[in-house]
């Protein structure tokens, strides 16, 4: 066999060609970009962000870009009925893999299925996984706690220790159990304030500053919250 150089061709050279071309169509993982997604599914359009180099004749390659697949299911972390799920928008980017064999069947019927056929990582069997970034559009990483945070730096939700923080500028949250014996306390002051006639009122502020001095904190030291 020669090659269109004209150069003949060994056996080892003809089957790593070959492996090589079997090799084009085997998928394992690659860089995805959301097209489009659908919640009442979680299922997207995903499109890959990698080109295909597919050698050619004369010992070069040319690059072919992947379609867009359709109906990808996406992945969420979860476990025991409960989901870590949000929504995705065009733009998004995270990883294709993709499975060893189709999984329609599974994911329809949610048992231990016949794939259909006998391809193996094939653009049929892709899964998204979100949450794999450019350089340029990296989330910003908390170094002293987990964050929830939005793509512009902002965090909604920070676990630092076992103090949660939920949106910027957090002051302590009142805790309903302090404010209801601080209001008890009040009340009570109050009712055993006994009237002086013609003091101005001097008896009921005494009372009411003793109550204020004595009186305990109601802040939360686990929970804060944003304005």
């Amino acid at each position: 066999m020669r090659r269109a150089t004209g150069k003949n061709v060994t056996l080892e050279e003809l089957i790593k060609l070959a492996i090589d071309f079997r090799l084009l169509d085997l998928h394992v993982a690659i860089p995805g970009k959301v097209e489009a997604f659908d919640g009442s599914t979680c299922k997207a359009s995903v499109r890959p962000m990698v080109k295909r180099p597919v050698p050619t004749k004369t010992g070069g390659r040319r690059l072919e870009t992947l379609p867009v697949i359709q109906n990808v299911r996406v992945s969420y972390a979860g476990g025991k009925g409960l989901a870590v799920a949000f929504p995705l928008e065009a733009g998004d980017t995270g990883t294709i893999i993709f499975c060893e064999a189709p999984i329609a069947e599974w994911g329809r019927t949610g048992e231990n299925s016949d794939p259909g056929d006998l391809r193996r990582h094939t653009l049929s069997g892709a899964v998204f996984f979100p949450g794999l970034y450019t350089d340029g559009n990296k989330p910003t990483v908390a170094s002293d706690g987990i964050t929830l945070g939005k793509k512009d730096g902002t965090f909604v939700l920070k676990v630092k220790g076992d103090v949660v923080e939920i949106g910027g500028n957090s002051d302590a949250a009142a805790r309903a159990s302090l404010t209801n014996t601080q209001f008890n306390d009040l009340k009570t002051a109050i009712s055993g304030w006994t009237p002086v006639p013609n003091d101005g009122g001097a008896a009921l502020k005494v009372a009411l500053a003793t109550w204020y001095g004595t009186s305990a904190a109601v802040a939360s030291t686990k929970l804060k919250l944003g304005g």
